[in-house]
């Protein structure tokens, strides 16, 4: 059996492709994520993305929003 390493790490613009097909597979939208990519957590195992995640912060730091993805491999896609 081969072995699944998973590798989190923070997104980048080469992420992108993988990012927005994943967005908009779950109905979600992309408007402002390119341009903040770089605030996401991608994690990716040796088949490719596995899923993503990401916080928005608002006007004042204690308000943000967070959300969370998994591609069908994860079976479960939860936004928030």
């Amino acid at each position: 059996m081969k072995e699944c390493i998973m590798r989190p790490h923070y997104a980048s613009e080469e992420d992108w492709p993988d990012v927005e097909a994943l967005l908009r597979a779950s109905s979600l939208s992309i408007e402002g994520v390119r341009d903040q990519i770089n605030q996401y957590v991608v994690v990716r195992d040796n088949a490719g993305l596995l899923g993503c995640a990401g916080v928005e912060r608002y006007e004042r730091r204690e308000c943000f929003g967070r959300s969370w993805l998994r591609n069908e491999q994860g079976r479960q896609v939860l936004a928030s």
